[in-house]
């Protein structure tokens, strides 16, 4: 969710949510290399939320597209060190990518 203020009536609040609109394939994530998962998570990181520490994370952890689809929520903020947002975020498309 992203907070914005109305510029016309400054007490209006509203919250617009941050979506990706083209989820790959499993078959196509299955052939990502590292920079292709890093490229993916920075194209849509008003979605994922992750910091320029945590994408340098995610790309030193050596995560290739087979890693991703392999990763949950837990490794990525015990082991990886993102915080619990961003890797909730991570991990719901990493789901949903596996569900297809």
């Amino acid at each position: 969710l992203q907070l914005h203020i109305c510029p016309t009536c400054p007490t209006t609040i509203y919250f617009l949510m941050t979506t990706i609109t083209n989820i790959p394939s499993f078959e196509i994530v299955q052939g990502w290399n590292v920079a292709d998962v890093k490229n993916f998570l920075e194209s849509n990181n008003g979605y994922f939320s992750l910091n320029n520490t945590e994408l340098g994370n995610i790309e030193n952890s050596g995560f290739n597209g087979p890693a991703l689809l392999d990763t949950n929520k837990d490794e990525l903020v015990k082991d990886v060190g993102l915080r619990l947002g961003p890797a909730k975020n991570v991990a719901r498309i990493v789901a949903q990518i596996n569900d297809q």
